[in-house]
């Protein structure tokens, strides 16, 4: 059985206010293209499907003309969870409707499924929470999906009562993993069993285009890792940016298709393609990721001057990008140069002036640092020499508040 991992699509989302549209139009079109390629007989999309709680009509007909490009008229199985910036019961509303195409839209934690045959031969083998399906080639999937739980929401469903952040945090995880182990009793040694999460896991590196969970448990804080079941073939998850595999190879965010903001210069967006082989009792899970080439590269460039930043626009090839572009001035640009600029470069989304006081200030702080830097330096070698002894960390720290009290 082999299936296709995505998420963090952001449908109508925009970049420093330049709308994407054509852009995200063809990497969802090269998903599909991915998928039929890979052979693939089912697809998780692991929340933030839209950029928005309220999509705009455009984004929402967009999802809809993929994910039916996808399931194949339903001999491909698609499952979609919410993540935190979809509205769940927006989302979910087409659900009765597409679960007869073999597409199950997860809104809500809790979700409650029962016996179903989608034409012409995706099943819904049992009723429970966990989605139990029987692929038309006849392989079993079993589905622990966990759409993003807000705290509130979490408070709502499973707790009581929460005294304060650090028990806010425990009660949260420990929530979590109840949940998350009551899916699990459906897993299956014949099947392929999948975790489906959209969440902050501990240990994952994010980018400035992500959107906070939130400032208290379950989100910033994370969750860990330790919490996911070990037998799972495969952990899909969502929320992170940058593509990464969190503790287990196993394990993995798929990352936005497109980079979604100037944080991600450089990254290579890409799917994952799992094939989990149930007739094996080891390495059952292979795993491979498939680079998405479709949209336009995001890159960052600095100036010497206003002439060297004309000569950089003015070339085709990096006309290609995104640009964001910082140049070293001496006094503001006019609005004649700025458009200049613009004019020769259509797809210059910032322009960012850097002075030679602000430069100066820079430097001049890099080198008030290396110069602190190497009086600890100093006086740990006199302390080592002269006295015999490795100074601590707490032995430094008061040495530093000596010096900056000897300098007021």
């Amino acid at each position: 059985m082999k299936l296709l991992h995505t998420a963090d699509l952001h449908i109508g989302r925009f970049l420093e206010g330049r709308a994407r549209w054509d852009e995200q139009e063809n990497v969802l079109n090269e998903i599909v293209q991915i998928a039929d390629n890979e052979a693939v007989d089912i697809v998780l999309i692991a929340g933030d499907v839209y950029d928005s709680s309220i999509p705009p009509a455009r984004a929402e007909a967009m999802f809809y003309r993929f994910i039916e490009a996808l399931c194949k008229d339903g001999q491909r199985a698609v499952v979609i969870i919410a993540g935190n910036h979809d509205q769940p019961q927006r989302l979910s509303a087409a659900a009765e409707l597409a679960a007869h195409r073999g597409i199950y839209l997860i809104g809500l934690p809790r979700q409650h499924f029962y016996p179903q045959e989608a034409w012409p031969g995706v099943y819904i083998e049992q009723e429970g929470e966990a989605l139990q399906l029987r692929l038309p080639n006849g392989e079993h999937v079993v589905i622990a999906a966990v759409p993003y739980i807000s705290e509130s929401r979490m408070q709502e469903i499973f707790l009581t009562d929460i005294a304060d952040d650090v028990s806010s945090q425990r009660n949260y995880e420990d929530c979590f993993s109840a949940y998350v182990q009551a899916l699990r009793a459906a897993f299956r040694v014949d099947a392929a069993n999948i975790v489906m999460a959209h969440l902050f896991l501990n240990g994952g590196v994010a980018s400035d285009s992500e959107r906070p969970l939130s400032m208290q448990v379950g989100g910033s804080l994370g969750v860990s890792a330790s919490v996911l079941p070990e037998e799972a073939d495969y952990i899909a998850l969502g929320h992170l940016h940058r593509p990464q595999q969190i503790r287990r190879f196993n394990c993995r965010y798929a990352g936005s298709p497109l980079a979604c903001s100037f944080s991600e210069c450089g990254q290579t967006k890409s799917v994952v393609i799992a094939e989990i082989r149930t007739d094996c009792l080891t390495e059952r899970t292979v795993l491979k990721t498939v680079a998405l080439s479709a949209g336009r590269p995001l890159l960052q460039w600095t100036a010497s001057s206003y002439e060297d930043a004309l000569h950089w626009c003015a070339n085709p090839e990096n006309q290609a990008c995104w640009s964001s572009l910082r140049i070293h001035l001496q006094q503001p640009l006019s609005s004649d140069e700025i458009t200049e600029l613009q004019k020769l470069h259509p797809h210059l989304l910032a322009i960012i002036p850097c002075y030679p006081q602000q430069h100066e200030d820079a430097q001049q702080a890099a080198t008030q640092e290396d110069i602190s830097s190497n009086i600890l330096d100093r006086f740990a070698s006199f302390a080592a020499q002269q006295e015999g002894f490795m100074p601590d960390t707490c032995l430094l720290r008061a040495f530093a508040e000596l010096l900056e009290g000897g300098e007021d």
